[in-house]
C-alpha cells in the first residue's frame, strides 16, 4: 500500500526580503496550485522561522513533490517562488491520520466517492478499495489541474456534513441519494471522464442509509450485481455506472 507522509518544506530567503507580504502570498499561491493539482492535502500549514519560512505538508505519495507530477501553475508559481527562496524538502515520516492509498499498477476500474471526513482522494480503485492519488490521474475536461475533482468532493462534503448536523431534509437527502441529482449528475461527468481517459470502468457511488440486495437499479431498474471491494460489499449497475455499499 502506499502511505500518506508528512513533509517539511524549508524555504530560505536568498537575501533579505524586501516586500514580506508579497512574499508570504507567493507561498501560499504556490501551496494552494500544489493542493489544486493533488499533489499534497489541503491541511497544509505554512510557519515563520527564524531562518525564513517551513511549511508542513501531507503529500499525496511519497514522491508526490517530485517535478515530474508539476503542472502548468506548480512550474509557474514554483519559479517565483524561487527568486525569493531557497526551496528544499525532507520526509518526515508516514501520517497516521490517513488511511493506505492504492498500489495497483492498472486499476481495472474506478469508482469516485466521498465521506464527511474523508480529505484525500474521492476516486477509489475498484480492485482494492483504497484511494488513487490524483497524481496518478490524468486532468479532466482539458483542465490544468483537478479543479473539478476537487470541486465536487468539496460541494459533497458540504451537503453531506448538513445531513450530519441534523438536516435530514429533502434537499440534503435527494442531493446524496437521488441518481439525478446536480451533485450526482456532476459525479457521473466526472466519472464518464475518467472512464474516457483512462480506460478503466468508472462508477459514481450513490449514498444510501440502507440498503440489502437485491436492489434494481433507480435509473434503468435492472438488478444490481453484488462486487467485493477489498473488504467491503457493494453492488452495481453495470449499464448505469453506479455502485452502492450494502449494509
Amino acid at each position: 500500500m502506499v502511505n500518506m507522509y508528512g513533509a517539511k518544506i524549508t524555504l530560505t530567503p536568498v537575501g533579505p526580503i524586501a516586500d514580506e507580504e508579497d512574499a508570504i502570498q507567493r507561498l501560499w499561491d504556490y501551496f494552494r496550485v500544489l493542493y489544486k493539482n493533488g499533489q499534497i492535502l489541503d491541511n497544509y500549514e505554512v510557519i515563520r522561522a527564524d531562518t525564513g519560512f517551513m511549511a508542513f505538508v501531507t503529500m499525496t505519495a511519497d514522491d508526490a513533490l517530485d517535478e515530474k507530477y508539476g503542472n502548468v501553475y506548480v512550474r509557474d508559481y514554483l519559479e517565483r517562488v524561487e527568486q525569493i527562496f531557497v526551496v528544499s524538502s525532507e520526509i518526515l515520516g508516514e501520517n497516521v491520520n490517513h488511511d493506505d492509498g492504492c498500489v495497483c499498477e492498472r486499476p481495472s476500474w474506478y469508482f469516485l466517492e466521498a465521506t464527511f471526513f474523508q480529505s484525500d482522494s474521492p476516486v477509489l480503485c475498484g480492485d482494492c478499495g483504497e484511494t488513487r492519488s490524483l497524481v496518478t490521474l490524468p486532468h479532466l475536461f482539458d483542465e490544468d489541474e483537478h479543479y473539478s475533482i476537487l470541486g465536487w468532493v468539496d460541494a459533497y462534503n458540504c451537503v453531506n456534513k448538513l445531513w450530519f448536523e441534523g438536516l435530514w431534509d429533502r434537499f440534503t437527502s435527494r442531493q446524496l441519494g437521488q441518481a439525478d441529482s446536480q451533485l450526482s449528475k456532476w459525479g457521473l461527468e466526472i466519472c464518464g471522464e475518467l472512464e474516457k481517459l483512462t480506460g478503466a470502468r468508472s462508477y459514481y457511488a450513490l449514498w444510501h442509509r440502507t440498503l440489502t440486495p437485491p436492489v434494481q437499479c433507480p435509473v434503468c431498474g435492472s438488478v444490481w450485481l453484488p462486487v467485493k471491494v477489498g473488504e467491503r460489499t457493494f453492488v452495481r449497475c453495470e449499464g448505469c455506472r453506479l455502485v452502492s455499499e450494502t449494509k
